[in-house]
């Protein structure tokens, strides 16, 4: 085959021919059009194009950690046809390049467990694994809805009134979810472009409270056509244990499944235990593994440039 060139992703052509690629590379996780216009805009974000004459062979993006402006970690995503050719090495460059760019000094990546090629590429440049998460589904009809409140607790839709609440609950939860790299909550603003962005649904996530107090959260929002996906579900410390969380979800499972919804994921690290022993108990079972890598800046000056423009 010709010579590659990359390209940033710009016009409608470029964008449905990113997502045919992501599609055609790893049909079990596409990404929809309404998920890239939603994450776009996230910082530090760069989405490309790999072509070869007239035909797109790849396609690749990086971005800041969780979006957080202040991440010195990027976080990137490769799909390459045509494998073993150089297209992904050229496009791994491109990512790192950028990373560097923004003050970057880390890489970190995920792929899932059967796609060895992947698994090979990555471990090739120097990755290195860091965690799993299993990603876990519910099919809503049959799904039992019927989940007790603990004593003292009122779950409610979670309404912007309240998302003070449950950022307080998040800057307890977050530092305490077992990740490889540390979850930044940020003050609000940041954490509603975080949880509450353009594919969040406020009717599927609901907030715990103890008389005034918000003592936990649960966020979904949609995912592929027919599937919601739970964004994250925070409970503070003092109230983990007495089934706060599993009401939440609970609530989740019943607001999804009435608004005609088919199925609900998510997606937990392997070393959270408690989080997956409620899934578990929900009736959600095992769909895939998520294998997460850090790695380093990959040095152009290793390999040669590859052509770009724009």
């Amino acid at each position: 085959m010709g010579a590659l060139l990359i390209r940033e992703v710009r016009s409608e052509a470029d964008i449905e021919a990113f997502l045919v690629i992501r599609a055609a590379v790893d049909p079990a996780n596409p990404m929809t059009r309404e998920a890239w216009d939603a994450e776009r805009d996230t910082a530090g974000r760069l989405d490309l194009l790999g072509c070869v004459g007239q035909d797109a062979v790849g396609c690749a993006f990086a971005e800041r950690m969780y979006g957080d402006p202040s991440s010195s970690i990027g976080w990137i995503s490769i799909r390459a046809e045509h494998r073993r050719q150089g297209f992904g090495t050229a496009l791994l460059r491109r990512v790192a390049e950028h990373v560097s760019g923004f003050g970057g000094s880390l890489l970190f990546a995920g792929t899932t467990s059967t796609a060895l090629d992947m698994l090979a590429f990555l471990a090739h440049h120097g990755f290195e694994e860091v965690g799993r998460m299993q990603d876990v589904e519910l099919v809503l009809a049959g799904a039992d809805t019927v989940v007790a409140l603990p004593e003292g607790i009122v779950i409610m839709p979670l309404s912007a009134d309240l998302d003070a609440g449950a950022h307080a609950v998040a800057l307890e939860a977050d530092a305490d979810v077992p990740v490889a790299t540390p979850i930044g909550t940020g003050d609000l603003t940041r954490w509603r472009e975080r949880n509450l962005n353009a594919l969040a649904e406020r009717e599927l996530s609901f907030a715990a409270l103890a008389g005034d107090e918000v003592v936990g959260f649960a966020i979904a929002g949609r995912c592929v056509p027919g599937v919601v996906e739970h964004y994250m579900t925070g409970v503070k410390r003092a109230w983990r244990g007495r089934g706060v969380a599993r009401a939440l979800k609970g609530a989740q499972i019943t607001a999804a499944r009435e608004a005609g919804h088919e199925r609900l994921r998510t997606q937990n690290d392997l070393a959270n235990a408690p989080m997956r022993a409620i899934n578990e108990r929900l009736g959600y079972r095992p769909r895939l593994e998520w294998v997460q890598f850090k790695g380093p800046l990959v040095s152009a000056k290793q390999h040669g440039k590859p052509k770009r423009s724009g």
